[in-house]
């Protein structure tokens, strides 16, 4: 059987329109596709960054993320060195205010104490120190369990020719001969402060060269 010219075009026009509309219909499935597996790409990056960045805070627990966006982490280190460096200097501070005010009490107490008035005893053992160190030589007294005990504070330059010294009250003798080089010796018997007495230096002969006025001071 033979087909006319009219009825083979109408034929071929079918088939190319079934050929385009397979065509399309492919590729729209094509493109649902690839978006599909572009979108479970882009999830499981997703997920592999977000356990990245938990390995990174577990491994670095100082650590802050600075950024969420981009994934970027920033080590915490510096600013816990900072908190601790300030830590540190406010203790530093506190210390210094604690030695302040330590220094201020202290100077306090000695304002305190020079402008507290001296009593008359005070006044006089001070006077008697004074008088007594024009000659070079100061003797402090304090008790002892047998007499008391004085000691010499001397200027060595204008004594250092004597040998010897010995403690006397008019013509009594109230203590031993004791070297120029000895700083304390015992009166007997007991002295007080502001008590006159004489010092009198020897030479190597024991023979008295010097004699001095002194009164008994105390510290």
């Amino acid at each position: 059987m033979k087909i006319d010219r009219k009825k083979r075009n109408i034929i071929i026009s079918l088939l190319v329109i079934i050929v385009v509309i397979v065509s399309s219909v492919l590729l729209l499935h094509k493109s649902k596709v690839d978006k599909e597996a572009a979108s479970i790409k882009n999830k499981t990056a997703l997920d592999t960054g977000e356990l990245k960045k938990d390995d990174v805070k577990k491994s670095n627990p100082n650590s802050t993320t600075d950024n969420s966006k981009t994934g970027r982490v920033k080590s915490g280190g510096k600013e816990a060195s900072v908190a601790n460096k300030d830590i540190t200097n406010k203790g530093k501070v506190q210390t210094a205010k604690q030695k302040q005010t330590i220094l201020l009490i202290q100077q306090n107490a000695k304002i305190a104490a020079q402008e507290k008035p001296l009593t008359a005893a005070q006044v006089k053992d001070e006077n008697t120190k004074v008088e007594s160190s024009k000659d070079g030589l100061v003797v402090f007294i304090k008790a002892a369990n047998f007499g008391s005990t004085a000691e010499i504070i001397k200027d060595n330059k204008k004594f250092s020719s004597y040998k010897y010294y010995q403690f006397s009250i008019g013509n009594k003798k109230i203590s031993a001969i004791e070297g120029i080089s000895k700083s304390k010796t015992t009166l007997f018997p007991v002295q007080n402060a502001g008590t006159e007495v004489v010092v009198k230096f020897l030479d190597q002969n024991k023979k008295v060269i010097k004699e001095l006025n002194i009164k008994l001071s105390v510290r």
